[in-house]
């Protein structure tokens, strides 16, 4: 899971960061964010007011597609809608394309990436982030493809490889703005 209701902010250089996490998998339990839009929209217009960033990250998904669900991409939306400025997300076990919504990026799913999931290619695979920000926002997102081996030991992927993974997540991303 991610998430507790409370924000996470942090300091870099001259511009704050703030962090809010929510979690759509499973049953509601105590002390867990649960993604309820209202509540989701509340704390990132309230995050808002007191960072220049607001990051969101969501626990959401159907395990094992390639493609974000209806669901995945009302959640971003609305987070979007208010103000957050990038979002990422995680639980699908496969690697999920990316959106550009409204001049904000929404990352879907980044795959597994120290797990024990050796059953199947995809569940082995997964990419590492690297978000950079500039003064206005976010402006780079480079994506570093693994490849995990003996159970949770990852290592970077081949050149051969990272094409695969890469392109599966190129075509997940051209299919986002077809479905609905």
């Amino acid at each position: 899971v991610t998430g507790t209701g409370e924000s996470v902010t942090i300091q870099v250089q001259d511009k704050k960061f703030g962090f809010l996490g929510f979690n759509d998998i499973g049953y509601k339990e105590k002390g867990i964010a649960w993604t309820d839009i209202p509540t989701i929209q509340e704390q990132v217009k309230s995050l808002k007011k007191k960072v220049d960033f607001v990051i969101v990250t969501f626990h959401w998904g159907i395990e094992y597609t390639t493609h974000p669900s209806k669901r995945q991409k009302e959640l971003a939306h609305a987070a979007v809608d208010v103000g957050a400025d990038t979002i990422i997300g995680n639980h699908p076990h496969w690697v999920q394309g990316i959106e550009e919504y409204k001049g904000k990026v929404i990352i879907y799913a980044h795959g597994n990436f120290i797990f024990d999931q050796m059953w199947s290619r995809e569940t082995r695979e997964g990419v590492i982030g690297r978000y950079t920000f500039g003064k206005s926002g976010l402006k780079n997102v480079e994506f570093f493809p693994i490849i995990i081996e003996n159970y949770a030991q990852p290592r970077f992927a081949t050149e051969k490889e990272a094409e695969k993974i890469l392109e599966r997540m190129k075509i997940s991303s051209e299919t986002l703005t077809k479905r609905e």
